[in-house]
């Protein structure tokens, strides 16, 4: 596809940006490359075919984390599919209303939306970055890790943070939720 045209093209009027592009391990080591070359205080993902909800909402997200003084703020996100025709708006499946956190939650298996989860760089320090072992659930398991530590200040942010696409890697098929759940479980029984 021409994603690298368009990334050369932004980076050609924002010297701030920096990308790489060559062979990897898989998702999550892709996703450690970005989060080592990143030189923001706050990172978050936007993964491929997600998009922002709405043009100021890293600005709610920046102010949130100050005046909470959170390590980790996550929100709301829309799963949607989007139709044929660019004109026509994405139809939303579904709506993930997260909540306040509850360390009790994860108990029962809770989570919120990994897409809408902004980390101060800090909290990778602590608790590493994601697991390349893991082929599809490293987000599970790097949500159970950061959030099972006391010492990290999580926050809500009531807001819808990204529309989500449907049919990721760990629900476009059969297969790949077999390994999905398998990995799930593996983190469960890792973090207990």
């Amino acid at each position: 596809d021409s994603t690298m045209n368009i990334v050369k093209d932004f980076a050609s009027h924002y010297p701030f940006i920096r990308y790489i592009s060559e062979p990897d391990s898989g998702i999550y080591d892709a996703i450690n490359k970005g989060i080592r070359m990143a030189t923001g205080d706050v990172i978050g993902l936007l993964n491929s075919d997600d998009e922002l909800y709405s043009p100021d909402i890293l600005a709610h997200i920046i102010s949130q984390m100050q005046s909470t003084r959170a390590d980790i703020l996550y929100g709301d996100l829309l799963y949607c599919r989007y139709d044929a025709f660019e004109h026509n708006p994405p139809r939303v499946i579904r709506h993930w209303k997260s909540e306040p956190f509850q360390p009790k939650t994860l108990t029962k298996g809770w989570m919120p939306a990994h897409p809408t989860v902004y980390c101060r760089r800090e909290v990778f320090d602590k608790v590493g970055l994601y697991r390349t072992d893991f082929r599809i659930s490293a987000d599970y398991e790097f949500i159970l890790r950061a959030f099972s530590d006391p010492s990290l200040k999580k926050e809500y942010l009531n807001e819808i943070f990204v529309r989500m696409e449907v049919g990721g890697i760990s629900n476009r098929d059969m297969h790949s939720l077999l390994l999905k759940s398998k990995e799930d479980v593996k983190a469960m029984k890792l973090h207990h």
